[in-house]
C-alpha cells in the first residue's frame, strides 16, 4: 500500500513545526498516532509545479471521543477544515506521475512542507496570540463596564458560530458590530497598559 513514502506529522503543540517522517506501511502510522486511524483528505496546491494535489490526513480515529479527548490538532483542523485531534500523519494522496488520485499514498511535495514550517506554523502562533489578547481584553472592558454583558456574549457568541462553521475563520466573517465591540475592548486594555506603565 505505501512503500516508502516521505510524510510529515503535524502536532498539537502550537508553533512547533511539522517533522519528516518515513512512512512504510500502516504499522508507521500506527505508531505516529497512537492507535488505529481514520484517514480525512483535502485538495491543496502549491506543489513544486504549481498543480494541486490531494492531501490525505491520517489521525486516531477515536481521538474525539477518548475520555479525556485528545488534544485539538490547530494546523490540522484548519488544513482539513474540520475538528482533529492528536497526532496528524499526512501524505500526497496523488500520483506525481499521472496526477490522479488512484487510492495510493505518495510523497509530500517537498514546498508543501517549506509552506507548512515556514508560513502556516508561524501564522496560527500569531493567530493563537490574538485570540488570547482579544479574550483578555473581552473579560478587562466587561468587568470594568466599558462593554456590556450583552455585548461580550454577541462577541463570544459569533465567535463560536464561526468555529463551528469554518474552522480556519477570518475576520472578514465577523460581522462589523462584533469587530467594533472588540476594537473597544482592546483599546481599553491598550490604555490600561500604556497607564500602568506611566504610572
Amino acid at each position: 500500500m505505501f512503500g516508502i513514502t516521505m510524510g510529515a506529522v503535524i502536532g498539537t503543540t502550537v508553533g512547533h513545526k511539522p517533522e519528516p517522517v518515513v512512512i512504510g506501511d500502516i504499522a508507521d502510522i500506527q505508531a505516529k498516532i497512537g492507535g488505529c486511524f481514520d484517514c480525512v483528505t483535502v485538495e491543496c496546491g502549491n506543489t513544486d509545479d504549481g498543480s494541486k494535489f490531494q492531501l490525505v490526513g491520517y489521525v486516531h480515529d477515536e481521538g474525539r471521543i477518548m475520555n479525556p479527548p485528545l488534544e485539538l490538532n490547530l494546523m490540522a483542523s484548519m488544513i482539513f477544515n474540520r475538528e482533529l485531534r492528536g497526532a496528524c500523519v499526512i501524505l500526497s494522496g496523488t500520483n506525481p506521475e499521472t496526477s490522479e488520485d488512484d487510492g495510493e499514498s505518495y510523497d509530500l511535495p517537498s514546498r508543501f512542507f517549506t509552506y507548512l514550517c515556514e508560513t502556516l506554523t508561524k501564522e496560527i502562533e500569531k493567530s493563537v496570540m490574538f485570540t488570547q489578547m482579544a479574550a483578555t481584553a473581552m473579560s478587562m472592558a466587561e468587568r470594568d463596564g466599558i462593554i456590556t454583558d450583552e455585548q461580550c456574549q454577541l462577541v463570544v457568541d459569533t465567535i463560536s458560530e464561526l468555529g463551528e462553521n469554518e474552522i480556519a475563520g477570518s475576520m472578514d466573517s465577523i460581522p462589523s458590530e462584533v469587530r467594533e465591540i472588540m476594537a473597544i475592548a482592546m483599546n481599553y486594555m491598550v490604555a490600561q497598559m500604556m497607564r500602568g506603565e506611566s504610572e
